[in-house]
């Protein structure tokens, strides 16, 4: 008798009979733990244009290529020296009142 061993990502894929069947949407989760990056990364790098997303119901999706396509990106940037960072607010969003106070 003999055990067979299988790795599969439960998130981004699953298995179908003796098949391991790719999944063909990833929600925000799946791309987390696909890439290992936070959610406020994906969702700003969503916010930028970078992941393309759609909508099914309330839920918003993304096709695995797409995501493929941002990690290639990323490191296309920083192996040219510029990596990408992704800011939470923008500086010049603040009210003046607060922006007046930081620059003193």
């Amino acid at each position: 008798m003999s055990c067979v061993l299988r790795i599969v990502n439960c998130k981004t894929s699953f298995i179908s009979g003796s098949k391991i069947v790719q999944k063909l949407k990833w929600s925000i989760s799946d791309i987390i733990t696909a890439t290992g990056e936070s959610r406020s990364n994906v969702n700003a790098a969503i916010k930028c244009g970078h992941i393309p997303t759609f909508i099914v119901g309330r839920r918003r999706f993304a096709r695995p290529e797409a995501v493929r396509e941002w990690v290639d990106y990323l490191q296309r940037e920083s192996d040219q020296g510029r990596a990408v960072k992704y800011q939470s607010r923008d500086v010049n969003a603040r009210p003046k009142s607060a922006r007046r106070q930081a620059s003193q």
